[in-house]
């Protein structure tokens, strides 16, 4: 086995190599995801206080034509709400 190892060392270095870089790529597209999916959800909620007339701060109101389009951007969605 210690033969094995030392005749095949760059070749073990090398997969040792991949995995590493394959495993951290895939740690990046789920925490991309997760960012995604996040920032889904925010536009989401915002939509959501727009169609019901919540006020976005003291001074502003929300008025008709911003409901209207919150309510046909929620109907253009998928459908599904995005999970949180």
């Amino acid at each position: 086995m210690l033969e094995l190892i030392t005749e095949n060392n760059a070749y073990i270095t090398l997969m040792i190599a991949i995995g590493a870089g394959l495993f951290a790529f895939v740690k990046w597209i789920d925490s991309r995801n997760q960012n995604l999916r996040n920032e889904r959800y925010k536009s989401y909620m915002q939509l959501i206080r727009i169609l019901s007339g919540s006020k976005t701060s003291d001074e502003q109101s929300v008025c008709m034509t911003e409901q209207i389009a919150a309510a046909w951007f929620l109907l253009e969605s998928k459908g599904n709400p995005p999970a949180n």
